[in-house]
């Protein structure tokens, strides 16, 4: 992870003010998370630094600093609780092996959690 702010030079669009506005995280996939330090504050979810600085850099009105110099190293995914119980196992590799299968099998998109949970314990009880 690395953290950053945005320090807005010239407030284009009237709203968000000059100085420190933006304070975020670059998570080790790239994905970028923002919050504004707005009045009218907000989170938001980018791909990657350089799509939220296209979005809202105003053509160089905003700088970009970093807190962090380098990103810290990634931490193994953390594998428990109510998923790794429904499925009877705490292998991270298991896991996400059954994530791939459920997604690509479609079942876990549904309309109700009930029954995307269903997907996961075919036991469980269901809205339908």
């Amino acid at each position: 992870m690395r953290r950053f702010y945005f320090d807005r030079q010239t407030d284009v669009s009237g709203t968000s003010g000059t100085g420190a506005v933006v304070e975020g995280v670059q998570f080790s996939d790239g994905s970028v998370v923002v919050h504004w330090l707005t009045a009218l504050s907000s989170i938001s979810v980018y791909k990657s630094i350089e799509e939220c600085i296209f979005i809202h850099g105003h053509d160089g009105s905003t700088n970009l600093h970093w807190f962090d110099e380098t990103a810290s190293e990634p931490h193994a995914p953390i594998v428990g609780g109510a998923i790794a119980a429904a499925l009877g196992t705490d292998d991270a590799d298991e896991l996400a092996a059954d994530a791939d299968e459920l997604a690509a099998s479609r079942e876990f998109y549904s309309t109700t959690p009930s029954t995307a949970f269903a997907a996961l314990d075919p036991e469980a009880p269901t809205d339908e």
